[in-house]
């Protein structure tokens, strides 16, 4: 069964193409969290989706992508 609340990358990508259009001109930042476990192998479990969505938005133009970096605590 499909859920259409399963998906971050459609709906954030439609919201901004329609930011977009409304501020033709301007530039748009997404400021993303960037998680930093404390041990290396943790970011298998981190960073999945933020990556997925910087790699959506790596080419377009008047988009900046912000990491913001966060230290998780064992």
């Amino acid at each position: 069964m499909r859920s259409e609340y399963r998906s971050i990358i459609e709906p954030l990508i439609a919201y901004l193409d329609k930011l977009e259009a409304c501020q033709a001109g301007d530039v748009i930042t997404v400021v993303m969290p960037q998680f930093l476990p404390s041990r290396w192998w943790h970011n298998i479990l981190h960073n999945q989706t933020a990556f997925l969505i910087r790699l959506a938005l790596l080419f377009r133009r008047g988009m900046v992508v912000t990491d913001v970096p966060y230290r998780l605590r064992d």
